[in-house]
Formats: C-alpha cells, structure tokens, sequence
C-alpha cells in the first residue's frame, strides 16, 4: 500500500468502509450485550439474589426448631426464627413447652410473634423460601411509626444497637471472624448522619453484608418466607420498658453489657480490625495487658472540641495544651489534638486507633472509643455535679478504664452508683463552662503515664 493509502485509507479499494462497518457491528454487539446483562442483573437485584448471595440457601430443612438461645428483653437471641408478610413464627416440637418471652418483650411496632407446631411447618411453607445463614443483627428501630428512631445519632447507633446486638450474640455463640453477622436495617431508611460517620463506619464493618429498608422490602416481597439461622432482635424500646436499669440510666444497651464477664472479652476487636483493614488503616500492637501502653510510649489523644457551646474554659483549655505539650517534650507521652468536627471518618478512626488515653468533654466524640484496642483509659470531663453513663457504659463493655473528672477530682464509681438515674444532665447542654484545675490533670496524667510502663 502506498504511503498515501496509509494517509487516506478509503482510497483502498473500499477496505475503509468495510473497516468501518466492522467496527459498528462489533459496537452495536457491545451494546446489546451491556443492555441484556443490565436486565438480568436489575431482574436478580430486584429478586434479593445479589444481596443475600451464598449466605442464602433455598434447599432447607424443615425439621429444626426455633430455640431461644439467650439474651434480655431487646436482645434475645434465636436460631430458626421464620417471617412471612409482617410476621414472625417460631416453630416449636410442643407449642405448650417453655413459651417463649411476651411479644412486648422481644419486638416493640406492629409485627407479631406466633408460635406453631413444628409438624405443621412443612404445610403452612408452600411458597419460595430463602433462609439467612450464620448470624444476623437485626435492628428493630423504626418498626413503629410513633416510636422515636434513633439510629440516624452516631453513639446511639454504634454504641447501643449495634454493640448491644454484638454483645448479645458474643454472649450466646462463638463468633469467628469470618463468620462476623449480617445487619439488618429493616424500617428506618433514615439512619445516616450528616457528617458520614454511620455510613462510613457501617459500609467499613459490614460492607455487602448490609440489609436497608429497599433491599428488604424487595426480598420479602419476592420471597414468602425468609428464615433466619441465627438472629439477634435488637429492640430500643422492649429493652427500656422491661429492664429497669436501661430505664433508670436511659441506656437502653445497659442491661446486656452488664452481662459480660469483668474484664470483657475482646468480642468486638474482630470487627474493629475489619473496620480499619477495609479504611486501609494500619492495624495498633495488641496491648499486652489492661491498663498497659501499646507501644513503648504511651499515647495520648485530647478530643478538642472548643468550637462548640460544650467546652472547657479558655485559660483551662491552655493549661491543658501546656500539660500535654511538656509530656511530649520530657519524652513522657506521644499527643495528638484531633478537632473531630473538621476530619472525615477516615481521619478521625485514625487519630483515635492506636490511643492509650483518651480525654474528652461528655459528648459524641468519645463513641470513637470504639476504635481504642481494649483496656486503655478513657478521662471524661464534666461540670461538677453533673453526670451521665453514656460513655462509661460504652468503656464498661470495652473493657476500657472510666475515669470521671469533676475539675479538680475523680467521681470514683462509688459516688455516681447511689444516683438515681442521670445527675443534672441540663447543664451539660447549657453553654456553662466545664473547669478543668491544670495541677489536678497533670498529676494524674503523670500517675497513669507510669503505670502505664
């Protein structure tokens, strides 16, 4: 072909055209193929196939009863529980055996629990049948419309639901890692903040293994019964009307955490340890023992939240700077000064994964004490005379050490265990200023710090 064919193909005896119309053929089968694997794939979707995938067998035996395998009012656990079109069965070898706890204890909202004989399973299940394998999470908030949900508040869906439910099934089955739960977010389509913390943090633990109100809805229309092999029923509402220390703290997880053995388990670093592989964080030494630094020189993180109403004063904020600043400099601590408000989710796990101590004003940055390996020491700063459990109840199940500061003391357990319920929490969320005596905290970092050796 002369140098000019190959400027100027179409010049070639028509081999251009038929280059050309090659190449449209082969595009239009291009198309054609995306377009037909669209359908099938949206037709799959829409049947609940790609979200369940192979932990969703059909082929299911039908001979296993629904036990009651452990649990509180709010978090009872089951294996072999059954729903079909807004109801849940429990098929039983003798319905008049040991009955199963009151409705109203186990599912709060419209959806009921019936319990058959076994024997008659087989009949009463002659449509599709899909049953969720190994363990699921199944939160309830939402199930009823004048019920308040609570989900779309970082501490209240991580600490509580979620580590709640975690804590539930740790305490009733061996979990191993690669067996880590499904969750179900059945009816409260609204449980993402504005900031992404839940999103970011739900999307790092659970990933594909997530369940929303639209996949439900698709999946149990699509298929008449949906079995689930083990089930934890979290349930705000049955855990504070009938466990009265959720009522008396208003902490509605309270109940199952004090459950746990003294010091816990690590039941939640497998899912810690997710979290930050998938973030792409880098996994912390393993702390030795409780109360010990996981590395030669402890860590220090101070949750600065002077930005907001809720905040130390200006001179005590200061003194506290200065505090960590010398300890850094005297080779005593590493620091880091976090403004949470201003990071992402990424940044603020981060910041927070390899503490040994963590120091903070009563408020939602402490949750991310969740991502601390256990037995480290969480300083929460209150105005005198006020106090809530919120956070000590988290670093109860997380087997951190608690340390309440009023100024220039320790609130020790001893004095807040005699409150009934909350102490003064109003002025904790009416712009006061919380004091912090700068003698007081240095002492007491010093203290820690060489314990901590």
């Amino acid at each position: 072909m002369s140098w000019s064919n190959w400027v100027n193909p179409q010049s070639s005896n028509g081999s251009w055209e038929k280059f050309k119309s090659k190449r449209r053929n082969t595009n239009v089968l291009i198309i054609s193929g995306c377009i037909f694997l669209f359908l099938i794939s949206t037709y799959l979707y829409a049947q609940g196939i790609f979200q369940f995938d192979r932990n969703v067998v059909n082929e299911i035996r039908l001979d296993k009863p629904t036990q009651l395998v452990g649990g509180l009012p709010g978090f009872y656990v089951f294996e072999e529980l059954w729903y079909r079109n807004g109801t849940f069965y429990a098929f039983r070898e003798d319905v008049m055996d040991v009955p199963l706890p009151d409705k109203d204890k186990i599912i709060s909202g419209p959806h009921d629990i019936i319990t058959q004989s076994l024997s008659a399973q087989e009949e009463l299940m002659n449509g599709n049948l899909g049953q969720i394998r190994y363990f699921n999470v199944f939160l309830n908030d939402g199930a009823d419309q004048w019920n308040w949900s609570y989900l779309n508040w970082f501490y209240h869906l991580a600490a509580e639901a979620l580590l709640g439910g975690i804590a539930s099934l740790a305490l009733s089955n061996d979990i191993l890692e690669e067996d880590l739960p499904r969750l179900m977010i059945p009816w409260e389509g609204n449980w993402k903040d504005g900031y992404g913390i839940n999103e970011g943090m739900i999307r790092a633990i659970f990933g594909k293994y997530l369940v929303e109100k639209d996949q439900w809805e698709r999946w149990s229309v699509s298929r008449d019964w949906i079995g689930f092999e083990k089930v934890v029923i979290v349930d705000r509402y049955a855990s504070h009307r009938h466990n009265p220390i959720a009522n008396e703290w208003n902490k509605m997880s309270l109940p199952i955490f004090e459950e746990l053995p003294s010091p816990p388990p690590p039941f939640f670093a497998p899912y810690r340890q997710k979290l930050l592989r998938n973030l792409h964080l880098s996994q912390p030494p393993v702390r030795a023992k409780v109360g010990k630094a996981l590395d030669v020189i402890p860590k220090i993180v101070y949750l600065d939240r002077q930005e907001t109403d809720r905040k130390l004063s200006d001179d005590d904020h200061t003194g506290l700077l200065e505090v960590l600043r010398n300890l850094k400099k005297d080779g005593k601590a590493e620091v880091g000064v976090p403004h949470l408000s201003e990071m992402g989710f990424r940044n603020q796990v981060k910041a927070v994964k390899g503490a040994d101590i963590i120091i903070g004003i009563h408020g939602n940055g402490l949750t991310h004490q969740m991502w601390m390996p256990e037995g480290g020491i969480v300083i929460e700063l209150f105005i005198p005379d006020a106090f809530l459990r919120d956070y000590q109840v988290l670093s109860q199940a997380l087997g951190h050490r608690h340390i309440a500061i009023w100024n220039d003391r320790i609130l020790p357990p001893s004095e807040w265990e005699t409150i009934d319920g909350q102490l003064n929490p109003t002025i904790m969320h009416n712009g006061t200023l919380i004091p912090l005596n700068t003698s007081f905290i240095q002492t007491l970092l010093e203290d820690l710090l060489i314990g901590m050796s």
